[in-house]
């Protein structure tokens, strides 16, 4: 089974933002959340590259109240620019899923950006 490692970078201060560079053969997924979402204890990230199967990974501790940060998505199994890749994440609060959103976009060269947010996308 192949494996996605996932590293947070969850920014909660005031004043941050998502806009940063991404690092080689990463994708680096901005996320903006909204009061819902924001209340999460943890968020869940599934992750579907090239049409294969989806990985379920463990929970990421959540500040709740935070309501803008990112997450990396390391690819130890190879990046494969040109690839699609499907990203949905679960905000959860005490055991319960309050909010999910999905995103799709296909893997640039060297590393890819994309951007999450709970405030205007339509959940699943």
């Amino acid at each position: 089974m192949r494996r996605l490692a996932i590293c947070a970078i969850l920014l909660g201060a005031i004043g941050c933002d998502h806009d940063h560079a991404c690092r080689a053969q990463t994708l680096l997924l901005g996320l903006t959340l909204d009061a819902q979402a924001g209340a999460a204890d943890s968020l869940v990230v599934r992750v579907t590259v090239g049409g294969g199967p989806t990985i379920n990974n463990p929970p990421l501790a959540h500040a709740p109240g935070d309501r803008i940060g990112s997450i990396e998505i390391d690819f130890p199994r190879g990046y494969q620019a040109g690839a699609v890749i499907v990203i949905s994440v679960d905000a959860v609060a005490s055991g319960a899923v309050v909010a999910t959103r999905s995103v799709t976009t296909v893997l640039a060269d060297g590393c890819s950006l994309a951007q999450l947010d709970f405030t205007t996308d339509g959940g699943d």
